[in-house]
């Protein structure tokens, strides 16, 4: 399985991003224009399903919501990936998840979904 889209809104310095990947993928840019937040979303995917990993941990492992959460987005702005993957099939599945934070500041999960995209 692969990732063949990923889409950020609100992640880290992306108000909104949205790429397609290949196979192989070689990713170049000025300092500072993103290049290692866009990979930690993919790591945080990971962390997501890792043994001894979830939600939670992916979350306070990045400092919680608020520094997952793009500066200049609003407090109660949520975060989003929806990250389309894949299979040895050619066959596409879909992940979205959207984050957001109580008033404790504790992360909460606004939505998830996983489909099949015929």
């Amino acid at each position: 399985m692969r990732f063949s889209k990923l889409h950020l809104d609100n992640w880290r310095n992306f108000s909104h991003v949205e790429v397609a990947l290949q196979k192989r993928m070689f990713l170049v840019g000025a300092n500072a224009s993103g290049k290692s937040n866009f990979l930690d979303a993919l790591r945080f995917l990971r962390d997501l399903v890792c043994v001894g990993g979830g939600f939670q941990k992916a979350v306070a492992d990045r400092g919680g919501v608020s520094r997952l959460r793009r500066l200049a987005a609003r407090r109660t702005a949520d975060l989003t990936i929806d990250a389309v993957i894949v299979d040895d099939r050619n066959e596409e599945w879909e992940y979205l998840l959207a984050v957001g934070q109580d008033n404790q500041h504790r992360p909460i999960v606004k939505e998830e979904k996983v489909w099949w995209k015929e």
